[in-house]
Formats: structure tokens, C-alpha cells, sequence
């Protein structure tokens, strides 16, 4: 009998049978040992920990994708989406350089959209994006699946958009600013 064989029969045989104890006794388990991580357990996104090294690597991917995006084609889409911005993409790629240098900050998801560059961000049960156009930055807040707080302003800045992405982190303290579409200042 082969090496193959024997592990099957000792490991499924048991599970063939209708008196089978192996999904129902707990010595039946096997038992698992807790991997040690060799990485500092900071910063969590989404409840998954990110590494010193794969958080560097992500940002630079993040920041090099955002760059291709003035190499999309014209309706690259087929909904008749334009390529990205320099302004857009200067805005994206300074908020991901200034956000890569402080270890709190977890990496975003970043996608082309029809007009520029979305950048989100999930951490728990809290959602926060940014549209970034030629012209304006709209962002979004969402909590629990309800919509918290949104703007759209043509004056917003970088500044600005650091200390909402610190706040979604617990960083920033914005508990006495509303952030609403009539009142996103520049920074």
C-alpha cells in the first residue's frame, strides 16, 4: 500500500462511516499550532494585517497604477471614458505619498473611473471614497452601510483630504468640524 493510500484510508475512512466521530469529537480534530507572525500587527485595514514591507509595496503599486491611468484610451470603458487627468492624477498621487510616509495609514483600492481616480478605503463596517476629476474631488463616508457625510468641492485639497483619511484611521480628531458639500474648505 502506498504512502497516498494509507493517508487516505486513515484520514477519510472514518468519515464513510455513518457513526463517524471525526466532524463531531473534538479529539477527532485535528489540532493547529498559532503561526507566528513575523511582522509588526500594525496597521490593520479591514481587519487583515498588513505588513511593514507589503503596506510599501501596495502604495507603490497603488501610486504606479494611478499614474497609468493617463494611458487610457478614449471610451477605454466603452461608456465613453476619458483618460485621467494630470490634475487628477497629481491630486491622487500626492495624497498616497503623503499618506505612505505615516505608518497608521492603511493602503487604498484605487480604479479608474469614467472621468478620473476612485481611491477607497474599508476598515471595518466604515467605507470612505474619493472621486477625483479635473475640475472638483467628491468623497463619501459611509458607516454601518449609511451614508455619514459626502462633499463636492472644486477648492478641495490634498490637506483636506489627509485629515478625513487620518479620521477614518482614528488619527485625526474631526469631531467638531461637519463635513458636508457647503462646508469642505480648502486647507
Amino acid at each position: 500500500m502506498s504512502v497516498g493510500a494509507s493517508t487516505w484510508d486513515a484520514g477519510v475512512s472514518g468519515l464513510l462511516e455513518d457513526n463517524s466521530t471525526a466532524l463531531v469529537s473534538p479529539e477527532a480534530r485535528p489540532t493547529y499550532l498559532p503561526l507566528h507572525l513575523p511582522w509588526k500587527e500594525e496597521p490593520r485595514a479591514s481587519g487583515v494585517i498588513v505588513g511593514d514591507a507589503e503596506r510599501a509595496r501596495t502604495f507603490e503599486e497603488s501610486i504606479s497604477a494611478i499614474c497609468s491611468y493617463r494611458d487610457l484610451t478614449e471610451n477605454w470603458d466603452t461608456y465613453g471614458g476619458v483618460r485621467a487627468s494630470e490634475k487628477s492624477i497629481e491630486f491622487s498621487v500626492r495624497l498616497l505619498e503623503n499618506l505612505q510616509v505615516q505608518p497608521e495609514m492603511s493602503p487604498p483600492h484605487v480604479s479608474p473611473i469614467s472621468t478620473g481616480v476612485y481611491i477607497e478605503w474599508r476598515v471595518g463596517d466604515h467605507l470612505l471614497y474619493f472621486e477625483v476629476d479635473e475640475d472638483s474631488v467628491l468623497f463619501a463616508w459611509e458607516e454601518g452601510g449609511s451614508l455619514q457625510q459626502d462633499g463636492e468641492d472644486p477648492s478641495f485639497d490634498v490637506t483636506r483630504a489627509l485629515e478625513i483619511v487620518k479620521r477614518l484611521h482614528g488619527v485625526g480628531d474631526l469631531s467638531n468640524e461637519e463635513i458636508t458639500q457647503y462646508s469642505i474648505l480648502a486647507g
